[in-house]
């Protein structure tokens, strides 16, 4: 498929593919989406790839798995181009994240297929599901819960704002589960206690921080969810979701509500039959029907542990938070009243250390005008830059613990860091972008950075880059340097320096920090004083 590059339109008009490769499933959507951010799906297709059952078993996909995935994705690429998409987006979740060869995996899909896919860490799926959630609801809802029921994970965010303060994934996913304790068909006794305890057991650390606020709207967002609710509809004596408590979304339908005693009941009914009685009860297909009492256990164990009562069975999830983020991102979206809070918030955390305000915002000023003169180099969005901006604030806190390693301090007070409106995903890259400030590059040992996907290292390359020059910038703190501009020549770049004085400090520090943006752009940078100002 030639995907065609985004050529003419309103600003932020574009049709999107975004395919999910997910534990069980490859879901691909095709979506026409606009300059408000908004969408209208176009088309969609889907195959059963059940990566989960090779993957959880060995930690490995096996060759003939990873023939049927390179597979699978040249057709959802080839629907992709009949539906007219300007941009194929394509990402994996637990069961490729987890897979020792899972990365080979993903080369041979680049290679032959050639679709690039990109692997979310469990927090960013719980971030985005929330996103969705949140947009799909409307924000009517001032404190939001979302649970997300996979095949490999259980996904668990929260919070009042765009942004979820909470995000967590937990390897509760209802393939795993049955795979690791459901040998018996109908479940054997012990197996069910033997996974309800390892349910718990997990999900009690998280139960205190749910159960510590009052949620507006729960919703839950599964495939798992969706099939508990389509089975209460099909059993006369299981209180089904109710018309009249359904809940309107932002695309017109209206979500059933699904109860506490409906799925305690189902966990219950579930658990004492064969997977062949399952598969006749009107809702289950076969993946579902192998899968849900685990499913539902973990459901129903889940609204205990938080002390739920009623959950919205939102039909926005995963692949539609890719969607919105990335709409937004392409119409270049203002920042929002959220976004100054968000920038409020980081300055009220850095103000508890020994933090050279001065310094840190004319440093910030530098970068963010780096960011926005070169563009055409690192290809980055506005989320970025904003990233970018929290990072620079941030970059010196470390100064509070000692200034050898300081960097190093940073990057360890930003990612354990609770900043209202953050997740912990956007903390560890505001980490690492501050942690290369200074000294060694990015490397593979540094345990921290390898945490991250390549997409997410690629970024931090780039940003921390950006920010590394600004910091030499402002080597001696004084803020000799006002400004600076980029000037591409004879294969390299110039950066013309704006001084109140003559800045011999700055032109030295500037060219030691350039080594990691001459490393990530091939192109040597030469700092010049244009004028004392």
């Amino acid at each position: 498929m030639h995907v065609r590059l985004i050529q003419g339109g309103p600003a932020g008009d574009m049709r999107l593919a975004v395919l999910d490769i997910g534990s069980n499933t490859a879901h691909l959507v095709v979506v026409d989406g606009n300059g408000k951010g908004t969408f209208t799906e176009v088309g969609r297709k889907k195959e059963i790839l059940r990566l989960a059952d090779a993957a959880f078993a060995t930690m490995s996909l096996p060759d003939d798995t990873a023939d049927r995935l390179v597979s699978t994705i040249k057709r959802m690429r080839a629907f992709a181009d009949q539906q007219g998409a300007d941009q194929l987006l394509a990402f994996a979740t637990s069961a490729i994240r987890e897979a020792t060869n899972g990365l080979d995996v993903l080369a041979r899909v680049r290679d032959e297929a050639g679709v690039p896919v990109r692997v979310l860490p469990g927090f960013e799926e719980a971030r985005l599901t929330y996103l969705a959630a949140r947009t799909w609801t409307m924000f009517s809802a001032r404190r939001l819960l979302v649970l997300d029921i996979g095949g490999g994970s259980l996904e668990v965010a929260a919070g009042d704002e765009e942004r979820p303060q909470i995000t967590e994934s937990l390897p509760l996913g209802a393939t795993r589960l049955t795979r690791r304790f459901i040998t018996s068909d109908p479940p054997d006794p012990d197996e069910l206690a033997a996974l309800r305890v390892h349910v718990l057991s997990l999900l009690g650390p998280l139960a205190e921080r749910v159960r510590a606020s009052e949620w507006d709207v729960v919703c839950a967002t599964s495939k798992t969810f969706r099939t508990l609710g389509k089975v209460a509809e099909a059993l006369d004596d299981i209180p089904s979701p109710s018309a009249s408590l359904g809940f309107a979304g932002i695309d017109g339908r209206t979500a059933p509500v699904l109860d506490g005693e409906a799925v305690n009941l189902l966990a219950g009914r579930l658990a004492t039959t064969t997977e062949k009685q399952r598969g006749r009860i009107k809702g289950f297909n076969r993946l579902r029907a192998a899968n849900v009492v685990a499913g539902s256990q973990v459901a129903a164990l889940a609204m205990q542990a938080f002390g739920l009562k009623r959950l919205v069975l939102a039909p926005w999830a995963l692949r539609e938070g890719l969607i919105l983020e990335e709409l937004r991102a392409h119409a270049g979206t203002p920042p929002s009243a959220a976004d100054h809070r968000r920038r409020g918030a980081v300055i009220d955390f850095t103000r508890r250390y020994a933090w050279d305000e001065a310094h840190c915002r004319h440093v910030a000023g530098l970068a963010l005008s780096l960011f926005d003169q070169t563009t055409h180099l690192h290809g980055l969005d506005a989320g970025d830059r904003e990233l970018l901006d929290y990072a620079a604030l941030l970059h010196d806190v470390g100064w509070s613990v000692a200034q050898s390693g300081r960097h190093k301090h940073s990057l360890y007070i930003i990612r354990n860091a609770e900043i209202a409106g953050f997740s912990r995903h956007e903390l560890l890259v505001m980490g690492n972008v501050a942690r290369y400030h200074r000294r060694g590059l990015p490397a593979e040992h540094h345990s921290d950075y390898t945490l991250l996907d390549e997409r997410d290292r690629r970024r931090v390359r780039r940003l921390g880059a950006l920010l590394r020059v600004a910091d030499g910038l402002d080597q001696d703190h004084f803020q000799v340097v006002e400004a600076v501009s980029v000037h591409e020549r004879n294969g390299g770049i110039d950066l013309r320096l704006e001084a109140r004085d003559e800045p011999r400090l700055s032109l030295w520090a500037s060219e030691r920090n350039a080594d990691l943006f001459e490393a990530e752009f091939g192109l040597p940078l030469h700092p010049v004083a244009a004028s004392v100002a």
